[in-house]
């Protein structure tokens, strides 16, 4: 059937599939989007016979270990035990990373990459082992993407 149209354009079925394909494709590309957003995971640790090991899912708030698209906050501990990540020789890949100003991290034989340093908050002294900055954060030196940080807490 053909009609006439609001501009006196002869309408049919196929014009409206040529507005409807883009539109669902844009549809499509949000829930896409949407799915792959950065998600937060706070350290908790202390799983019985794995209390530090980052490689442990139940030590992370969300059950599942950090990824790229993960923002990860390691909080201050409390408690005697001081409980804090280690990771022991993987290379780890996370968007970003936060941590409380009295929590720590160490890598031993592994390195951490963190994607987005500019959304990153600790200070290097936290951190003993090797971390890469993928995008490094405007206000370090350049040259200085991979950094060994070393502390005399441990």
């Amino acid at each position: 059937m053909l009609r006439i149209g609001v501009y006196g354009h002869k309408s049919s079925k196929s014009n409206r599939n040529i507005i409807m394909k883009p539109a669902f494709i844009l549809f499509l590309s949000l829930l896409a989007t949407h799915s792959f957003s950065q998600i937060t995971s706070i350290w908790k640790g202390k799983t019985p016979g794995h209390e530090c090991d980052w490689n442990w899912p139940c030590n992370w708030s969300n059950n599942r270990l950090p990824d790229d698209f993960t923002d990860v906050f390691i909080p201050v501990d409390n408690t005697l035990t001081y409980n804090y990540p280690v990771i022991k020789s993987d290379c780890i890949e996370i968007n970003s990373l936060n941590m409380h100003r009295d929590a720590s991290l160490i890598i031993l034989n592994g390195k951490l990459s963190i994607l987005d340093s500019a959304k990153s908050h600790y200070r290097k002294d936290q951190i003993q082992g090797k971390v890469k900055y993928e995008k490094p954060d405007p206000n370090s030196i350049p040259g200085d993407e991979l950094t060994t940080i070393k502390s005399n807490k441990f």
